[in-house]
């Protein structure tokens, strides 16, 4: 794909959803490097990616192709490639120009390219210095064979951050053709999904904002509010996170509670902060809710009158469900995968299998229901007659304004648990979770006696 990426001519003939040929389009149409077009910034990752495909000499090639040709003078497809921000294209030749350059955002460390300089040296503002050497280094060695760090071999295609902040020496031995060198190289970023599965991201999921100019994702707009409600569009999904955005202007939030409730009647503070501090104007901030669940209802309360902008509820979308489970079932059910029952009606016990993840909303389990080293157990809005068992779950254990005739036994379980806003039936009883489970400030209801973790809900 990188390959395609580098040798796909751009024409600037298809301007897409732009509506007109843009000036990023022309300029990479003119660099000749394919799709690629240095002049727009979000590009300069691109090259060395190659490590992470294991071939480092083809991020070798690109980075002083780039260096060679489009930063030297005037002829058509050279020359400074400006575009909006040059302190960022000069960094990006700097940077590549020593041999190494800041890949992942966030990330302590720097991708190794190809160095442009036989010697180079940056004295560092601790006073120590940092050299970078190449002697054999060249128009025609562009490839590195090998690279020694403070005189020890190294064979990753990454430098730490501390290393050469500390004062390193570098040192490059450079040749006219690709070598092994960092081709079977580890040190490549973790993938946030697994396999092709494309990233499924936090989306704002608030529904029914009672301030209008807060939900129009316009942060222009804005309103001097006291307090405001507001609802989560699909309530199966637990909001984790929200978001403010402050006013052009006025008085911006310091201090608020955020409230939910399940039934609109019954409310509970999930989050409160005090002393925050927006350093600018519109500015967006987000912030953890303490206490996440799948509520129905929310409330956003000030301590005093501020001017918002922009309001988000931030939630992540359910798993895909590998079955769906409607209607009514004559019998059990056992869990495989990712099992969604939706308002069915289960005539029989449920077991969810090791590894396996249950949703349930609404609807009724007219037997008992045990889970042992799930995945995720969740019940949101449902009636379980039997008794509720999960032991050794790792993801997830939600009990929420569920109604439960036997007893509710929590043990061992490896992640957050929680019993809120529900009826059960016989005794609840939680040993050796870790975390210990949390009602998120909603009491049970429950008829039989409390015991070891679960006495305080």
């Amino acid at each position: 794909k990188l390959d395609q990426f580098f040798t796909l001519p751009e024409t600037a003939k298809f301007p897409g959803g732009y509506g007109g040929v843009i000036h990023e389009m022309i300029e990479a149409r003119d660099v000749r490097m394919g799709q690629y077009g240095h002049s727009n910034q979000p590009s300069h990752h691109i090259a060395y990616m190659y490590n992470y495909a294991g071939q480092p000499a083809r991020t070798a090639e690109k980075v002083r192709e780039v260096l060679a040709r489009l930063y030297v003078g005037s002829e058509q497809g050279q020359g400074y490639a400006g575009d909006e921000d040059n302190g960022e294209m000069s960094a990006w030749h700097l940077f590549s120009s020593l041999g190494f350059y800041p890949l992942q955002m966030g990330k302590p460390a720097y991708a190794i390219g190809s160095p442009l300089f036989t010697k180079a040296t940056v004295k560092l503002e601790n006073g120590k210095k940092l050299v970078i050497n190449a002697p054999k280094n060249s128009a025609k060695n562009i490839y590195v064979q090998g690279v020694k760090v403070n005189g020890k071999a190294w064979n990753k295609t990454s430098l730490p951050h501390d290393v050469l902040a500390a004062g390193a020496t570098i040192d490059f031995d450079m040749g006219p053709k690709p070598s092994a060198w960092g081709t079977g190289a580890t040190d490549v970023p973790d993938s946030i999904t697994t396999g092709d599965a494309v990233p499924t991201p936090l989306r704002d999921v608030s529904a029914g904002v009672s301030v209008g100019a807060l939900a129009d994702n316009n942060s222009a707009t804005s309103a001097v509010v006291r307090s405001f409600d507001f609802k989560a569009a699909d309530a199966k999904e637990k909001a984790e996170f929200y978001t403010l955005t402050n006013a052009k202007s006025g008085t911006s939030p310091s201090s608020w509670e955020l409230k939910a409730s399940y039934d609109g009647k019954t409310w509970a503070t999930v989050d409160k902060r005090s002393n925050e501090n927006f350093q600018w104007q519109q500015y967006t901030r987000s912030f953890k809710i303490a206490s996440p669940g799948r509520y129905n209802f929310y409330r956003l309360e000030f301590s005093a009158d501020v001017a918002l902008a922009e309001f988000e509820l931030m939630s992540k979308p359910l798993p895909a469900c590998t079955s769906t489970v409607t209607g009514t079932v004559d019998g059990g059910l056992q869990a495989k995968g990712v099992t969604c029952v939706d308002g069915a009606t289960i005539n029989g016990p449920v077991t969810v299998a090791k590894g396996a993840t249950l949703f349930v909303f609404g609807g009724e389990i007219k037997g008992p229901l045990s889970a042992t080293d799930a995945a995720s157990v969740v019940l949101v809005g449902t009636r379980v007659g039997g008794p509720v068992t999960a032991h050794g779950t790792s993801s997830e254990v939600a009990v929420e304004n569920t109604s439960v005739g036997g007893p509710v036994s929590l043990t061992s379980n490896k992640t957050r648990s929680i019993v809120a806003f529900t009826t059960v039936g016989g005794p609840l009883s939680c040993t050796g979770n870790n975390p210990a489970p949390s009602n998120n400030g909603f009491p049970n209801e429950v008829k039989g006696p409390k015991a070891g973790q679960c006495t305080g809900l």
